[in-house]
């Protein structure tokens, strides 16, 4: 024996101490023999640890420093970013060879079902996009891969692999690109292909807003009454007061700030959130001046009052205020008009 080593293995649960001996021959003594492999060729030791990071990175959706975090609260010692990337990806390329690997069994999976509605659709603004296509009927991911742009030639080859591995679609749900209308024609020609619901409504969506929405958004932002509104809260957070006035204000100043919540994170057109922020600030200027009408005196520094200042620029007569005043009425006559179709597409 030359020397021995002693380290841990790393486990997804725990680590497991483990030694390597270094030998070497008597009669050769400037041939070292290494130690034999810690694991077993091909082994599945460390697929536990891929497997969870995995997991915790595409299904849960956290950041390397929260796994890394993890990890260390199960016994594990704090490993690098960079490591935690690596078997990220380890994970990614398993995962697709295994999909690969498994497409007769998908194929037949899919027959027994009765076929696949397939969805295809392309993510990505800028640079390489992603295409996926996905079944409709529940929630297998088919096919993923990198391509140029939404064309009919960049699609074609895509579609013939997916004909080829698991057979035609019953039907095909696209977006509005031309380039993806061609390419499932070509490749299926007698196919029912069917138009997006949500990609359809925010055409639609669009077309019916853009002409006021921006312009309007643009001079609710130029207003300065939210940074007024922001720092408002804050003063009144920090002073902590316990008068009816303060905690009326404070509460009237996170009603109009946090009004954009109202969308449930869905964003234009499907929730108009200047309007909703103008129309939330125009029912509290009401109670604000009804309030300041009544007999008595406040000083100018009151919450009252400071609240009165950040809301008057919004309804204070300037120019500009008339034709804001009449964007917002115009944008809530075509929501009308948008919320019908939504109740018939029953989106």
């Amino acid at each position: 024996v030359l020397k021995t080593v002693t380290r841990d293995l790393v486990g997804a649960d725990r680590l497991v101490p483990v030694q390597e001996v270094f030998r070497y021959c008597s009669r050769h003594p400037s041939r070292v023999l290494s130690p034999d492999p810690l694991t077993p060729w091909k082994s599945n030791y460390t697929f536990a640890l891929i497997a969870e990071v995995g997991r915790q990175r595409f299904f849960v959706h956290r950041q390397f420093s929260e796994i890394r975090d993890e990890l260390h609260k199960g016994g594990l010692p704090l490993l690098p970013t960079r490591s935690l990337q690596h078997l990220a990806d380890r994970y990614a390329l398993l995962t697709t060879a295994v999909h690969l690997e498994s497409l007769q069994t998908l194929a037949q999976f899919l027959r027994d079902r009765g076929g696949y509605a397939l969805l295809i659709d392309g993510t990505g603004k800028a640079g390489r996009m992603t295409l996926q296509l996905s079944d409709g009927w529940s929630p297998l991911v088919l096919l993923s891969a990198t391509f140029p742009k939404e064309s009919r030639e960049a699609l074609v080859p895509f579609l013939r692999f997916l004909d080829a591995a698991l057979g035609p679609p019953v039907s095909a749900t696209r977006d509005l690109s031309k380039g993806i209308d061609e390419a499932l024609r070509e490749v299926w020609p007698d196919l029912l292909i069917l138009s997006c619901h949500q990609h359809f409504l925010r055409a639609e969506g669009t077309k019916l807003f853009k002409r006021y929405f921006a312009r309007f958004r643009h001079v609710v932002e130029r207003s300065g009454a939210k940074k007024e509104l922001r720092a408002l809260r804050q003063r009144l957070r920090q002073e902590g007061g316990t008068c009816r006035e303060v905690r009326q204000t404070l509460a009237w100043a996170e009603e109009i700030l946090s009004s954009s919540r109202a969308g449930k994170g869905q964003g234009f057109p499907f929730f108009l959130a200047p309007a909703e922020f103008y129309r939330c600030a125009e029912r509290v200027w009401k109670a604000v001046e009804e309030v300041l009408s009544r007999p008595g005196r406040r000083a100018r520094g009151a919450p009252y009052r400071k609240l009165q200042k950040a809301l008057k620029r919004l309804f204070e007569p300037r120019p500009g205020s008339q034709r804001m005043a009449e964007d917002c009425r115009r944008l809530e006559e075509r929501w009308v008009w948008f919320e019908r179709l939504r109740r018939v597409l029953r989106f």
